[in-house]
């Protein structure tokens, strides 16, 4: 048997399982409260689902970080290599360009002493 309950509005009678009087919607707090609980425990039920999502996310956003970081920091050191080091390697270059060519004029005047003659 069906249990049945009288509205406090109307005096209609009407299942228990009824959340609203079918005849003038006045609520039945009992089987409001039973549904909100149901809605309620599917609302907990699918945030449990999602626990790890949020962690999966972090992980994600943070090895982009990372990888972003350690990418400027290449791209720093290597433009610092430019700017500092490969210029100082050149002059180095050319001053030893110079000094051999100086080496080679000495030593070639040292070998043919009577190119001074004048």
């Amino acid at each position: 048997m069906k249990k049945m309950t009288e509205c406090r509005s109307c005096g209609s009678v009407y299942e228990t399982k009824l959340v609203r009087c079918p005849y003038c919607q006045t609520a039945y707090d009992p089987a409001a409260e039973d549904e909100y609980m149901e809605q309620l425990e599917d609302v907990r039920v699918e945030l449990a689902g999602h626990r790890g999502d949020a962690d999966k996310r972090t992980g994600a956003a943070l090895m982009r970080t990372f990888v972003i970081f350690a990418i400027a920091v290449v791209l720093i050191i290597v433009i610092g290599i430019c700017i500092f080091i490969l210029p100082k390697n050149r002059s180095r270059n050319r001053l030893q360009e110079r000094k051999d060519e100086f080496i080679r004029d000495i030593s070639e005047d040292a070998d043919d002493p009577g190119s001074d003659d004048k």
